[in-house]
Parts: structure tokens; sequence; C-alpha cells
């Protein structure tokens, strides 16, 4: 009978700490997570740079299915788009982003970026060209 007693309380004091974590602890991430999960993704702007240059992205994340889809292009360079498909992973309180770019619809290159302390809004990382070359990448939300 003690047993049956202890599992109860077990199982009460697990459904008081889910309880307390949905409705009073939710990380950044959760929330971005919750508050996402239900509407259609929004593209968002962000600006960075890939290596030295500066680059505009425009990028659509899909929390529901940990999917990122959109395009880069340097001001420098207007008329050149990138196409960037990728998983959205999170880690922890920070989101891990890999990244395929492609130029004509062949790959180029892969990205792998974490956002920075605990912040959904700026990604830092690198990105490695099938040619060999690699560059540091980073790019922050645009307030709109």
């Amino acid at each position: 009978m003690q047993n049956k007693h202890i599992g109860i309380l077990i199982a009460v004091i697990g459904i008081m700490i889910t309880i307390y974590l949905t409705v009073f602890y939710q990380p950044d991430w959760v929330k971005a997570l919750l508050n996402n999960s239900t509407s259609e993704p929004k593209t968002a702007m962000f600006k960075g740079n890939v290596g030295n240059l500066s680059a505009t992205f425009n990028l659509k994340f899909d929390y529901s299915k940990n999917k990122i889809n959109g395009i880069y292009f340097y001001p420098s360079l207007p008329n050149v788009t990138y196409k960037l498909t990728g998983d959205l992973f999170m880690e922890g309180n920070k989101n891990h982003i890999k990244l395929t770019e492609y130029s004509n619809d062949i790959i180029s290159a892969t990205c792998e970026l974490y956002s920075r302390d605990n912040d959904k809004v700026c990604y830092s990382g690198t990105m490695y060209n099938t040619d060999g070359q690699v560059f540091k990448m980073d790019f922050c939300k645009v307030n709109e």
C-alpha cells in the first residue's frame, strides 16, 4: 500500500513541475516555439556579413517543422541571389542552424550558426564553400 502512495506522490509532483515549467518558466526559445507553432511562418529580414562582405538575408523560420528557407544577397552585388535551406535545432537555450547554400540550384556551401547569448535575433558561425574557402558569417534580425 505504501508503494502505491509513493507512486501517486511522484506522479503528482511530476505534474506540478510540468505545470510550473509551462506556466512560469518559459525561456525565450520556448516562447518562440509556442508562439510560432500554430501560426504561419513569417519571413524576416536579417543583416550581417559573410567574410568581409555585407549581406542581407530574408529568412523564414518554420518552428513547427524545424526548417529554415530563404535567400540572401550582397548589396554590392544586388543581381546575385543565393538560396538557403536548412534545419533549426534547439540546444539548451540556443538555436543551432545548419544551412545549405545554392547558387544557380547547385550546392555551393554549407553553413553552421548558433544564436548568440540566449538571443534568437542574432546568429554567428561559419560558411564552408564547396571550393574549400571558409568564411565567418553573422547576421541579426532587422527591427520592423
